[in-house]
């Protein structure tokens, strides 16, 4: 059961960094992914970790567990969003001149 949690975490952390690398500019990619990542990594090593350093237990944990991982599948949604918004595929008839 521990390694599906890990690898559920490990997900979400992907899931961060991937929606901060769909940003436009590549400062700005990586600072979002990064700073994502630590944000992500910060409340679940305070809170959820085993170790945590103010862990919580019943149902303040289930909330929390379930807003961070509701958080990482909402980027990931959010960074498909960013990818694709305004690109739409064209076809130009041969011998147009393109973009």
């Amino acid at each position: 059961m521990d390694l599906i949690w890990f690898v559920a975490e490990m997900a979400v952390y992907v899931s961060v960094g991937y929606w901060g690398f769909a940003r436009t500019t590549w400062p700005r990619r990586l600072g979002m992914a990064i700073g994502g990542i630590v944000l992500f990594a910060t409340v679940w090593g305070l809170y959820c970790a085993p170790l945590a350093t103010f862990p919580l237990d019943g149902a303040a944990k289930v909330a929390v567990e379930a807003a961070w991982f509701a958080a990482g599948a909402a980027a990931l949604v959010a960074a498909r969003r960013t990818r694709t918004r305004g690109r739409r595929p064209t076809v130009r008839p041969p011998g147009a001149p393109g973009r």
